[in-house]
C-alpha cells in the first residue's frame, strides 16, 4: 500500500508498506516526493520500453509471417487463378525451399501434366480423324466395282465397244486418283476430275437416268482439298435420291468461295 504520512518536521512523505506473511508484521519504505516520482518514472520507462519491444516484435513477426506465408499463399492463389483461365505455363517463382514450395512444385507439375494430356488428346483426335479418313479413302465398294465391270462386259457383248472403252478409261482415271499414295491433299481441279469420272461411270450403269453438271469457280481450281471429298456426297445423292425418282434426275455440283451466292 502507498499512503501519505506527515513527518516531525511537518513535511509529508510517501510510505510504501507490504505485509510480511500472516504474523501482522510489515515492511515499510519512506520516500520523499522526489524519490517517489523518480521511481514512478523509472517504472513507466520500463513499462514503455517493454511495450515498445513487444510492439516491435509483433511488427517483425507480422512481417515474417507475411513474407513466409501470406505472400506465398497469394502467389499460389494467383497461379491457380491463371490455370483456371487457361495459362498452364510453369512458374518457377512459386517453388520455394519449404513446405509451400512443395505445393508450388506440385501445381507446376500439374500444369505441365494438363498441357501434356491436352496435347496428347489433340494428337489422338488428329490421328483418329486421319485414320477414319484413310479408311474412307481405302474403301472401294466391291459392288460398285463388280457392277461397273459387269456393265463393261455387257457393253462388249452388245457391240458397244466405244462406250465400253470410255467406261474403262473413266474407271482407270477414277482409280488412279483413288489409290494414289502420299497425296492426301490434291487440287480441286483433280477432285473435280475424279468426281466427273465417277459420275460418268454411274451414268452408264444407271442407263442415263440422270444428268449432271459442275459449276466451279475458276479461282478455286488451284486450291487444295482432301482427296475423295465429293465422291461420298455424290454416291449418297444417287443412292438416296435418284433411286427413288421416277423421272430423270439431275445432279449439280457447285464449288465456290465462302460467301458466294448459290443459284
Amino acid at each position: 500500500t502507498v499512503r501519505l504520512i506527515r513527518m516531525a518536521d511537518n513535511t509529508t512523505r510517501r510510505m510504501i508498506s507490504r505485509p510480511l506473511w500472516d504474523q501482522g508484521w510489515s515492511i515499510s519504505l519512506v520516500l520523499s516526493e522526489q524519490d517517489y516520482n523518480a521511481q514512478n518514472q523509472m517504472y513507466l520507462l520500463l513499462i514503455g520500453t517493454i511495450v515498445i519491444i513487444i510492439g516491435l516484435m509483433g511488427l517483425m513477426l507480422a512481417y515474417i509471417l507475411n513474407r513466409t506465408i501470406s505472400q506465398p499463399v497469394n502467389q499460389i492463389r494467383d497461379k491457380i487463378r491463371l490455370i483456371s483461365e487457361g495459362d498452364f505455363s510453369r512458374d518457377p517463382s512459386i517453388e520455394w525451399k519449404d513446405e509451400l514450395g512443395v505445393i508450388g512444385r506440385g501445381i507446376n507439375q500439374m500444369s505441365e501434366n494438363v498441357v501434356s494430356l491436352m496435347d496428347r488428346k489433340v494428337e489422338d483426335e488428329k490421328q483418329k480423324k486421319d485414320l477414319e479418313y484413310r479408311i474412307l479413302q481405302s474403301q472401294i465398294n466391291p459392288h460398285f466395282l463388280y457392277n461397273t465391270l459387269d456393265s463393261i462386259a455387257w457393253m462388249c457383248e452388245q457391240g458397244r465397244s466405244a462406250d465400253a472403252v470410255r467406261m474403262v478409261h473413266a474407271l482407270a482415271r477414277l482409280f488412279r486418283i483413288s489409290i494414289s499414295k502420299g497425296h492426301e491433299l490434291i487440287p480441286i481441279a483433280r477432285e473435280i476430275e475424279h468426281a466427273e469420272n465417277y459420275l460418268e461411270i454411274q451414268k452408264y450403269r444407271y442407263k442415263n437416268q440422270f444428268t449432271y453438271s459442275f459449276d466451279v469457280d475458276p479461282d478455286c481450281l488451284d486450291y487444295y482439298c482432301n482427296k475423295i471429298t465429293l465422291q461420298p456426297i455424290i454416291e449418297n445423292a444417287i443412292l438416296h435420291g435418284l433411286d427413288l425418282m421416277v423421272e430423270e434426275g439431275r445432279i449439280r455440283v457447285y464449288v465456290g468461295q465462302e460467301g458466294d451466292d448459290i443459284l
